[in-house]
């Protein structure tokens, strides 16, 4: 839609597979990505929408996440959402700690909207707050150099979970929205 050296409009017209807009503006601001994505039910019928927003940061052996939760969705063999549990020890993350070795590929329930990510190495961290959601997913794939921290409004599979857990319904004309920023910050020396 329009573009200038800080910032992006994109949007999507769509009849597939159902009619929807789908809108991100994006802004870059002295250090901060400010993502702001909307999606506008065009149909006649009303339908179930979920949004979430799929950043890819880097990792290293020492970088280190602080994201307050109260529970997280296990997944079964196909890896879908499948089962809510109380948060494990293991993936509390209410304060600094590293990334598990071992394959994480969850969603987070009750956050607060507020995490950090912390390279200690690289000197800097990522302050991070989202408006619009309570649930993160935390994708950690084993002995590779990156990691994902998805806000989300919903769990994989919400569509075919009980109560469909964080979706929209949304009749003709009816949006929801997601909000998600992320400050650089050098750390003190």
């Amino acid at each position: 839609v329009s573009a200038t050296s800080d910032s992006a409009i994109l949007q999507l017209d769509s009849l597939t597979p159902f009619a929807y807009r789908a809108r991100l503006e994006i802004t870059l601001d002295n250090g901060r990505l400010s993502l702001q994505l909307q999606a506008t039910h065009k149909g006649p019928r009303a339908n179930w929408y979920g949004l979430g927003l799929h950043p890819y940061f880097p990792r290293s052996s020492t970088t280190q996440l602080q994201a307050s939760a109260e529970g997280v969705w296990l997944c079964g063999d196909d890896k879908l959402s499948s089962q809510w549990i109380a948060l494990p020890d293991s993936w509390n993350f209410s304060e600094p700690g590293r990334l598990p070795g071992q394959l994480v590929d969850n969603a987070f329930t009750a956050w607060p909207g507020c995490a950090r990510i912390i390279e200690q190495d690289a000197g800097y961290h990522i302050s991070c707050r989202a408006k619009g959601t309570d649930l993160f997913l935390l994708y950690c794939p084993p002995e590779q150099n990156f990691f994902c921290f998805e806000p989300v409004t919903h769990p994989v599979n919400a569509h075919h979970l009980p109560q469909r857990p964080g979706l929209h319904l949304l009749g003709p004309g009816q949006s929801c929205r997601l909000q998600f920023e992320l400050q650089y910050q050098a750390l003190a020396s």
